[in-house]
């Protein structure tokens, strides 16, 4: 049926979603989480990077569409996604230099120490920092980045986007988006995969647009879960389980 079908592929991440080329021997990497649209640090995602993982950076984007608290919010910036996307831009920059000084953008521990994992708007923002902002981490990984959206209003004014240019092709880029999703087309990950064939590109089998079942859900093979057994690959540093 299709749960035993989903849990089969769930199964099969840790075969063969971790090749060779994702580990790494250099020390220990610093994991900064790019919340979604509507969510924030203390999300789910972040809540259980920032349980398992010891060195990860939560900045707070301060974005949803309609909540007037947010300061980057759309209807704060005339409804403008895009002029939030560069405040989001800045606020992610920002985190970057305060963890790793001024002048950060050119810093080559970032290039070795820094992993930016993206979750849906932050998976966009994530890429923008890459293609457009001089921001080269050590790895990008996006969840259903959301290059563009499903129906609704906000389709009609989403800043649908594919980057013109990646460094070293993608080589570094990795891209979780379940088939299922219903939020984020998952079109806009396959054009990415298209256009740059050196990216790493999973599409998970009955995957939803949270991906929780996907990535988060502990299995057999994954007691932590798809998502923390694959930074653990890149070099990001579990705590200890007693920490949890």
């Amino acid at each position: 049926d299709h749960w035993s079908d989903s849990v089969y592929h769930i199964s099969l991440l840790s075969r063969y979603y971790f090749p060779p080329q994702y580990t790494t021997m250099s020390g220990p990497k610093r994991v900064m989480f790019l919340h979604g649209l509507e969510s924030g640090p203390t999300g789910s995602k972040a809540r259980k990077l920032q349980s398992h993982l010891k060195h990860v950076l939560v900045p707070d984007l301060y974005m949803s569409v309609f909540d007037w608290n947010k300061k980057n919010s759309a209807i704060r910036n005339w409804m403008s996604l895009s002029r939030s996307m560069e405040l989001c831009v800045g606020e992610a920059v920002g985190a970057i230099r305060a963890e790793f000084g001024e002048g950060a953008e050119g810093d080559g521990r970032i290039r070795s120490e820094l992993i930016i994992v993206g979750s849906s708007w932050g998976g966009a923002l994530g890429l923008k920092l890459l293609s457009l902002h001089n921001i080269h981490p050590y790895k990008t990984v996006l969840l259903a980045p959301a290059l563009s959206v499903t129906g609704g209003f906000k389709a009609w004014f989403w800043p649908a986007w594919q980057p013109a240019s990646l460094p070293n092709d993608g080589t570094d880029v990795i891209v979780y988006h379940g088939d299922a999703d219903e939020t984020v087309p998952v079109e806009g990950s396959r054009v990415l995969k298209s256009t740059f064939p050196k990216v790493t590109y999973h599409e998970l089998p009955g995957g939803d647009h949270r991906l929780k079942d996907a990535l988060l859900k502990p299995t057999e093979e994954c007691p932590n879960g798809v998502l923390l057994k694959a930074l653990e690959a890149l070099g990001a540093t579990l705590k200890d389980c007693a920490d949890y």
